[in-house]
């Protein structure tokens, strides 16, 4: 059974954070961008993370480690969160305050395996506008689930607003 966290968010509020976050466009090129903006936000913050950004297919486009420190849970992080964001559509944050919510987990409300899926804050579904369902992913594991989220979310709404801008 799981408990809510003191940092867990209201729905709504990550409703509106995934919302904020819809692109004009999602190509290997606009990957690179985003991933090497996610790297060098993280390394400015003298943050160490492994950053994933995969296709709904299973093509990944970029993956990099902000610096020393990252090591193979973070790898099995990033697949576990990237997993549960193609099944259910949703960032896994959302997904993890939601099960925190009704008293259950991933597991028990669906029946899927911990070890494949994981509803911790860090992936975020990558929307086109236009497109139904997510495209792509985009995770990042190595701090603490709330700031793994957070990197992630403020990353894809500044590089949405910047696409917007210069496409507009």
């Amino acid at each position: 059974m799981a408990t809510p966290l003191p940092f867990d968010l209201p729905l709504e509020k990550i409703d509106e954070q995934e919302g904020e976050c819809i692109l004009l466009g999602f190509n290997a090129d606009y990957a690179f961008e985003l991933g090497s903006q996610i790297r060098e936000r993280a390394k400015k913050a003298g943050k160490c993370i492994l950053i994933d950004i995969t296709t709904v297919t299973g093509l990944t486009w970029f993956r990099a480690a902000s610096g020393l420190g990252t090591n193979i849970d973070n790898q099995h992080w990033v697949a576990r969160k990237r997993n549960a964001v193609i099944r259910f559509g949703r960032s896994s944050f959302f997904l993890g305050c939601n099960m925190r919510q009704k008293g259950r987990t991933l597991q028990e409300a669906y029946g899927v395996s911990d070890t494949e899926y994981a509803a911790h804050g860090g992936a975020f579904p990558i929307r086109v506008n236009g497109v139904e369902g997510p495209v792509a992913v985009v995770t990042v594991s190595g701090l603490p689930q709330f700031e793994d989220h957070t990197l992630v979310h403020q990353s894809l709404r500044d590089f949405a607003a910047q696409q917007r801008k210069e496409l507009s």
